[in-house]
């Protein structure tokens, strides 16, 4: 059977929902092709792709629970059965949402045929009193609930899933970037991390320097990373290079250490005030050297990191004491700047 609607579907959603989906197309940069415009169509599948069993199962688990408790009062039988799907109704979709309040949006997803059988399969299983809409509305609601990093582990569901495969295995692992997918990366993972402030998943492993022939620790975005494919061989990462890899994952898994040293940085009473003030990013430090002149931070994270960061400090309020490598970065930075 052919449903009317079935190319076009319109999801009412309230405001809120609407948008934290819109920010997270954005945030993991799922454009159209050849395009940097939001491919929301695309987006939506992904979810509904990725998250589709996972919200089964958590409805199937929410009804478990419903059951447990009814059966401890001596409701049994059919009768819980259909309190526990009333009660579910309740508690995980949203109420019936009026296409004429101004305060919902109207969403529209374009069936592919990556989700059409997806969408037949809901379509035939839709519980009772309960329109398409207000289901698919319900399976958003519940994603939108998730803290943002599970949120990106949904979305690249196969990449994140394979990737975890690898680091548990050990398997050397072929994968390209989505903004370069002609080039091959083979690397030798290591794990997958959540960065410090708890918003999105990097890919550790390990990667030849193509321009040096030697071994060094990488970082990538999951977001960043497609046609992920596992080999059969395994190589072994050296202990210096695990040794890296963990204090990246101390400090920061989105800042990779390529070689351990101890930076310092001196900031002016402004600096410091301003080093506090400013928490996405911020470097952790070591220890802290009160002298006449200022406040002498130490270090020892990605001096990438160090440079991302003190880039957004007026040059009155601090100043590179070491390493020399860095300073010359930043001066350079601001050299380019200028010109």
């Amino acid at each position: 059977m052919r449903y009317p609607e079935e190319d076009k579907i319109y999801i009412y959603v309230p405001y809120q929902i609407k948008s934290t989906l819109d920010k997270d197309a954005d945030y993991f940069e799922i454009h159209k092709s050849n395009s940097d415009e939001i491919n929301k169509n695309g987006f939506l599948s992904m979810l509904l792709l990725g998250y589709y069993d996972r919200y089964i199962a958590e409805t199937e688990e929410k009804t478990c629970k419903i059951l447990s408790v009814l059966n401890r009062h001596c409701i049994n039988g059919d009768d819980s059965i259909e309190i526990a799907n009333e009660l579910l109704q309740e508690t995980m979709l949203p109420a019936p949402i009026s296409k004429k309040d101004k305060n919902n949006q109207k969403l529209s997803l374009k069936t592919t045929k990556e989700t059409s059988a997806l969408i037949s399969n809901i379509r035939w299983n839709l519980p009772d009193n309960s329109s398409l809409s207000r289901y698919l509305c319900g399976i958003l609601s519940a994603y939108c609930e998730k803290p943002l990093y599970e949120r990106e582990r949904i979305i690249f569901k196969n990449e994140y899933d394979s990737l975890l495969k690898a680091c548990s295995s050990g398997t050397d692992t072929y994968f390209s970037l989505k903004w370069n997918p002609k080039k091959h990366h083979k690397v030798i993972p290591y794990s997958l991390e959540v960065g410090k402030e708890e918003l999105f998943n990097y890919f550790l492993c390990v990667e030849k320097n193509e321009a040096t022939g030697k071994q060094e620790p990488r970082t990538y975005r999951l977001n960043g990373i497609t046609n992920v494919i596992s080999i059969g061989t395994k190589s072994i990462i050296p202990d210096n290079l695990k040794h890296l890899l963990d204090k990246t994952i101390q400090y920061g898994p989105q800042y990779v250490i390529k070689k351990e040293a101890e930076s310092i940085i001196r900031l002016t009473g402004a600096g410091k005030n301003k080093f506090n003030r400013i928490y996405y990013g911020r470097p952790p430090y070591e220890r802290i050297e009160i002298k006449s002149d200022g406040y002498y931070y130490h270090f020892r994270c990605s001096t990438e990191q160090l440079r991302l960061y003190f880039n957004r400090f007026d040059g009155n309020l601090f100043e590179i004491i070491a390493p020399e490598e860095l300073k010359n970065d930043m001066l350079e930075f601001h050299r380019r700047g200028l010109s």
